[in-house]
């Protein structure tokens, strides 16, 4: 996401406002698909 708001957004801008960002509880009974990065090999949100 950082590249695409690259141009938009400095790090310091990004890393604040996504620090308000929480993953889904499975209570909320959210469709949670995860999918393993290809950078760190963990999985992930999309």
């Amino acid at each position: 996401m950082r590249g695409f708001l690259a141009g938009l957004t400095s790090d310091a801008e990004y890393d604040a406002i996504t620090a308000y960002f929480v993953e889904p509880e499975e209570e909320e009974g959210l469709t949670i698909v995860r999918h393993a990065s290809t950078e760190s090999g963990q999985a992930g949100l999309l």
